[in-house]
């Protein structure tokens, strides 16, 4: 990958403020302001890192932008020429220069802005419920029953309603602010019992924030999503009675959080969303009940067979594949 930069067409001094990006249109996310700061302070020191030549076509933007609104993702910055223009955030006003400035650093900001790209790369957490004796590593409570059984994708573990619980002795959800979770499942169909499991709970002795996962049955021979989150003073169930799936059937279920916004998702497909302010979860004393609410109601009937978190809002497009 070829990272490249242009000079802004105004400066005032050493207050510079610059827009990255990638060619081709491709966004570079930022996970925080102190990473975006961090780059600033290095083309303050750095302002012509390598010494550039090249041609002025492959260029990037670079912009005076107000940096605070931007809420980690920069504006996006691609090349003026062959029908590509700048995708610009409101907040931030795009300075132009002449072409005849721009030079073009090859293996230099390769390293450079290269590092700085894998330093925005999102952090997974992925269980795969193979086994009853740990799960990621960690120390599990067995209730009940449950079995470990072939799925479709790979081995998981089956819960038969009847007090079956795991509980992990760790939280994959760490203390993240933003974040997705995902679970590939398939709920049997047994209303009136079993109506309304809690089959995924995260929570800290340390907090009264918490997070479940949960469906409810029908007579219909069909479920209904619910994700549920709950903070320090807020809490907000995400659920409709309309959006319906069949049972005996696998799906692939999942929440993001980010700016205060909760989203729920089935096959793929956002469902609901609403707003919440959430206090991330302690990693302290944090844990994960399977099958189960964490006090040992709610049961779940059915099998789950992966759960994945990541720190991020992921597109579906890059969730587990059903």
């Amino acid at each position: 990958m070829l990272w490249m930069m242009r000079r802004a067409g105004e400066r005032n001094g050493n207050n510079r403020t610059y827009q990255f990006g990638q060619q081709h249109n491709h966004p570079l996310e930022l996970s925080s302001n102190e990473m975006m700061q961090q780059k600033l302070d290095y083309l303050h020191r750095n302002p012509v890192a390598a010494g550039f030549v090249g041609e002025p076509e492959a260029y990037l933007y670079s912009s005076a932008c107000d940096y605070a609104g931007t809420k980690g993702l920069l504006p996006v910055a691609v090349r003026r020429v062959n029908g590509y223009e700048s995708v610009g955030n409101p907040s931030c006003t795009t300075r132009t220069s002449s072409p005849t400035m721009l030079k073009i650093a090859t293996l230099s900001l390769f390293v450079l802005f290269g590092c700085i790209a894998c330093g925005t790369q999102h952090e997974s957490t992925t269980w795969q419920l193979d086994n009853l004796e740990q799960i990621g590593g960690h120390a599990v409570e067995i209730y009940g029953n449950p079995k470990v059984v072939e799925t479709p994708y790979g081995k998981g573990i089956a819960f038969d309603g009847i007090e079956d619980q795991l509980i992990v002795d760790a939280s994959p959800l760490k203390e993240y602010s933003e974040f997705t979770i995902e679970a590939l499942m398939k709920p049997n169909d047994v209303f009136p019992e079993n109506a309304a499991p809690r089959f995924f709970h995260i929570e800290s002795s340390e907090s009264v924030s918490r997070l479940l996962m949960e469906i409810r049955l029908n007579d219909q021979h069909q479920w209904y999503f619910d994700g549920f989150l709950k903070a320090t003073t807020e809490d907000l169930a995400l659920i409709d009675s309309t959006l319906i799936h069949p049972t005996e059937a696998w799906m692939h279920v999942a929440v993001s959080y980010q700016d205060s916004v909760f989203t729920t998702y089935v096959n793929h497909q956002p469902e609901l969303s609403g707003a919440v302010r959430y206090d991330p979860i302690p990693v302290l004393n944090g844990k994960t009940s399977l099958g189960a609410r964490m006090n040992f109601r709610s049961y779940f009937n059915g099998t789950i067979a992966k759960i994945r978190v990541t720190n991020a809002v992921l597109k579906p497009e890059d969730f587990m594949p059903l």
